[in-house]
């Protein structure tokens, strides 16, 4: 489940991927044939190669310059992948001597640059990662460590996003112990919902006229 088209590289026969266009009510579900679909004949593993001629902007990943997606999507549906594309290029074969002068000149001026997109573009599958799923539950933490980890990245937003009590989550998760009263760092009763709406209803004062109506 994700917003992010990047994950539609990863659709095969095993995996699909929900798309969130807007929000957890519009999604879309892909399959290989809704990828096809999607991209005009692409399947899922052409992809990266696509976008490494196309770019995206959004990624800061370049492409090759002058090349739009009907173009990347021809190219990639003709030459099969981008080293096929670059290797018959390099051959003069009769396919790329079909291709106009001017888009040959951008491949190849862009080769190196088309490459570093491709690699840019793939999502790595072949991460040595150990996966344990208890290691995986939300606990207490060092709060500022991350807070210097995050300033280092320049993730500023994310600061005042972190949770000032973050052990919450072990007993949501049924871990085996109970979370201890921190002493230094007291929870303050805060003002429920029902109480804000009652003590604003004791300050509001109405006042109702012929032809009017206003709070005070």
């Amino acid at each position: 489940i994700t917003g992010d088209l990047d994950a539609l590289q990863l659709v095969d026969k095993n995996t699909k991927v929900y798309i969130l266009r807007k929000g957890v009510k519009d999604t879309i579900l892909y399959d290989e044939e809704k990828v096809k679909e999607k991209y005009q004949g692409l399947i899922p593993e052409q992809l990266i190669d696509f976008k490494a001629l196309r770019g995206d902007p959004s990624d800061n990943i370049p492409g090759v310059l002058g090349v739009g997606e009907k173009t990347a999507i021809d190219l990639i549906k003709k030459f099969g992948s981008l080293e096929n594309l670059y290797q018959e290029l390099k051959d003069n074969t009769e396919k790329a001597r079909e291709m106009k002068q001017s888009l040959r000149k951008k491949l190849l001026d862009c080769k190196e640059q088309a490459y570093v997109s491709q690699m840019l573009a793939e999502i790595k599958e072949d991460v040595p990662i150990e996966f344990d799923l208890k290691k995986c539950s939300w606990g207490e933490y060092d709060k500022e460590k991350i807070i210097q980890i995050f300033k280092k990245y320049e993730f500023q937003t994310l600061i005042s996003r972190l949770p000032a009590r973050p052990n919450f989550a072990k007993q949501n998760l049924g871990g085996p112990e109970k979370e201890k009263k921190d002493k230094d760092d007291p929870i303050k009763p805060s003002t429920t919902f029902q109480e804000n709406n009652l003590d604003k209803q004791a300050k509001q004062k109405v006042v109702r006229g012929k032809n009017n109506l206003s709070l005070w």
